[in-house]
């Protein structure tokens, strides 16, 4: 769940059926593309990376979602979020065909998982790669997902199924990278840290600790974070710490956070892992 940061109040939500990806998980596991990923984005699923191409080697899935089935409330500024993030990395030259943005009602539990499959079908250890999901989100506490945590955090997709966060964790721990960046802007953002999840070489960014709200301003049509990380600190580059005229994730991530901590009158303290060596930049060399 987000919340407004003009208003600081809380919307009472539908929690509804929780979805649990059914077999093995198991990274470089063989994959298979569903139906409506293939009709849906039929150029991103036929697009290809070569290792001479570099531009060829970068991929996202992007996810935004404002409009949610009733009587869930709906979102202010996810769907703009996830759109700023595709603004940003095709004006650093991504290819728009390795790229899937998925927002609104297309947001479903079962899309969001197909999303995800889509995105470990087509990388290998030389990929670049960013998720980003802005969104609503639940919290509970289970043990259908084996992790056995205090507080499990879950996806609330657009149809009000929910995701938990070691279903998650497994999916994503199919996606191979050379560098990954997962970025989450939802409530309790960083209780998506599940196994699978923190590897070497991925950077996770998170608007809030698990402790934490996140926050949209609505005059901005954005979440408070993607909006100092993306919209300002990336595409606007006032994240470019040492002037060398690229931004990297982590300078973007640093430039946002006292931001945040700013606007939300210090309700929001963003949060990150970084695992990767150095730093990671989305320029194509």
């Amino acid at each position: 769940m987000r919340r407004a940061a003009s208003r600081l109040t809380a919307t009472a939500l539908l929690v509804s059926t929780m979805l649990l990806a059914t077999g093995p998980n198991t990274a470089g596991a063989s994959i298979t593309l569903s139906a409506w990923i293939k009709s849906k984005f039929p150029i991103q699923v036929a697009a290809t990376q070569s290792s001479s191409r570099p531009a060829t080697m970068r991929w996202a899935l992007l996810i935004g979602l404002n409009d949610y089935a009733s009587p869930t409330a709906d979102n202010i500024g996810a769907r703009q979020d996830a759109e700023s993030m595709w603004y940003t990395l095709t004006k650093l030259g991504w290819r728009s065909d390795h790229i899937i943005v998925i927002k609104d009602r297309d947001g479903s539990a079962a899309h969001i998982i197909d999303g995800i499959r889509w995105l470990a079908s087509k990388t290998t250890s030389i990929s670049t790669v960013v998720f980003h999901y802005s969104g609503h989100e639940n919290y509970t506490r289970t043990l259908a997902d084996g992790d056995n945590e205090a507080i499990d955090v879950e996806l609330w997709a657009s149809d009000n199924r929910l995701i938990i966060d070691g279903t998650i964790g497994r999916e994503m721990n199919r996606v191979a990278a050379y560098h990954m960046w997962i970025d989450f802007s939802t409530c309790r953002a960083a209780g998506f840290n599940d196994a699978g999840m923190i590897k070497s070489g991925r950077i996770l960014t998170y608007s809030s600790p698990v402790t934490e709200l996140s926050y949209e301003y609505p005059p901005w049509h954005h979440s408070v974070f993607s909006y100092f990380e993306i919209n300002v600190g990336m595409y606007g580059k006032k994240a470019d710490a040492n002037h060398d005229g690229k931004v990297s994730v982590e300078e973007a991530f640093t430039f946002a956070r006292p931001n945040v901590v700013a606007a939300t009158r210090n309700r929001q303290h963003p949060a990150y892992i970084d695992r990767v060596y150095g730093s990671m930049f989305l320029t194509i060399p």
